[in-house]
Order: structure tokens, then sequence, then C-alpha cells
């Protein structure tokens, strides 16, 4: 018995990453997730840090904290 598929589909795309040194635009909006240039460099996934960066910068409104020192602290640590 043949079975039959449905055409293939193809899919992908690009990134891209920069690190940044401030993670605020001239405005002050902060960068969160793959806009902060947080992402896994390897594998190129990002909602880990999507979730990570977006709680730091709740807590940086929220507890009148810097953002780049929260940034610097919890997701840039040195291993």
């Amino acid at each position: 018995m043949k079975k039959s598929f449905l055409p293939e589909k193809k899919f992908g795309g690009y990134g891209r990453f920069e690190i940044k040194k401030n993670y605020y635009d001239e405005k002050g909006t902060m960068f969160i997730g793959e806009a902060g240039g947080f992402q896994d460099y390897l594998w190129g996934f990002g909602m880990r840090y999507a979730f990570q960066s977006a709680n730091l910068a709740a807590r940086s409104i929220i507890e009148n904290e810097s953002y780049n020192d929260l940034i610097k602290e919890h997701l840039l640590k040195k291993n």
C-alpha cells in the first residue's frame, strides 16, 4: 500500500543578535528578549531569556532598581 504525503512545506528563517552595552533605547524603553540581544547563541532560542528579561524589567520598575544592573547580575553571569 502506497502512502500519500502532503507537499513539503519549508520553514526557517534567520536571526541576528548583538551584545548591547545599554538595555534601554533613547526614550527609556527597556529592551527584553531578542530585542535586547538575549538569545541562546548556540541553538538560537530566546523564550527563556524573553521571560527572564521581562521579569527583570518589571522588577526594575516596581522596585526602582537599575535594569542594566539586574541584567548584568542575573543574565550575564560568568560561569
